[in-house]
C-alpha cells in the first residue's frame, strides 16, 4: 500500500555513503533486495567485519522510521480500500515492518480502521514474515480457504505459500515486475488494476 520504495533506496545510499561503500541505482537496488534482508544487504556491499547486521539495520530503521510519514499510499489504495469494506470483506495487515511501526504508520494515514487485524513484526530486522503469517491464517481458520494475500516482492508469494492462500503481486518499486514473474503468481501493473478487476469478477 506504501509508496517507498524511493524512501527505502535513499535511506539505504545514505548508510552506503557513510561507510564510504558504493551508492545503488535505482536498477541496482531492484535487482538485488530481497528477503532475508541479511544478504541484500551483503549484495549491497556490507561485509560485517567490523559491525553486524543488527547494529546497520537498526541504522537504518532509525532512519526509515522518521521519515516514512514523507510517503504516500499507491495510487488507488483508499478507493480500494474503501469498496472492499464496504463490500464486507474483512482485511488485514501483514507486514515485515515492526509492528509499532507499521501502527503508527496506519494511523497517520488515516487507513488503520480498515483492518480487522494489524500484525508487523516483533523486531526490526524483517524476519518471521512467514511464520506471523501461519499465525494469522491459523487465527482465519476455515476463511484462510478464501483468503487472498496482496503483495509487492517474491516473498510476500513465499509467505501466501506457507499460509496456504492466494496470492497476486503488485510492483510496488522494490522488485521489477520481471523478477516477480519468478514467483508464478498473478500480476497486475498497479492496484488501480487489480481493482478493477475485483469490480469486473463480482
Amino acid at each position: 500500500m506504501l509508496n517507498d520504495a524511493w524512501l527505502c533506496l535513499e535511506v539505504m545510499n545514505q548508510t552506503l555513503h557513510r561507510r564510504e561503500l558504493p551508492v545503488l541505482s535505482e536498477d541496482r537496488y531492484q535487482e538485488i533486495f530481497g528477503f532475508p534482508l541479511i544478504d541484500y544487504y551483503r549484495l549491497a556491499g556490507f561485509t560485517f567485519t567490523s559491525e553486524t547486521f543488527e547494529e546497520a539495520g537498526a541504522e537504518f530503521i532509525a532512519a526509515y522510521d522518521g521519515r516514512c510519514t514523507e510517503c504516500s499510499l499507491q495510487d488507488g489504495a483508499v478507493d480500494l480500500l474503501t469498496e472492499l469494506c464496504d463490500s464486507g470483506c474483512q482485511q488485514y495487515v501483514l507486514s515485515a515492518y515492526h509492528h509499532e511501526g507499521l501502527e503508527r504508520m496506519l494511523e497517520h494515514f488515516g487507513i488503520h480502521h480498515y483492518f480487522e487485524t494489524i500484525r508487523g513484526l516483533d523486531d526490526i530486522y524483517a524476519r518471521g514474515k512467514v511464520q506471523q503469517g501461519q499465525r494469522l491464517a491459523e487465527c482465519l481458520g476455515g476463511e484462510a480457504q478464501n483468503a487472498l494475500l496482496v503483495g509487492d516482492t517474491l516473498h510476500d508469494a513465499e509467505v501466501a505459500a506457507a499460509m496456504g492462500v492466494d496470492c497476486v503481486l503488485i510492483p510496488g518499486g522494490n522488485q521489477t515486475l520481471e523478477k516477480l514473474s519468478a514467483a508464478r503468481a498473478r500480476m497486475f501493473d498497479s492496484l488501480k488494476d487489480f481493482h478493477a478487476e475485483w469490480q469486473r469478477s463480482r
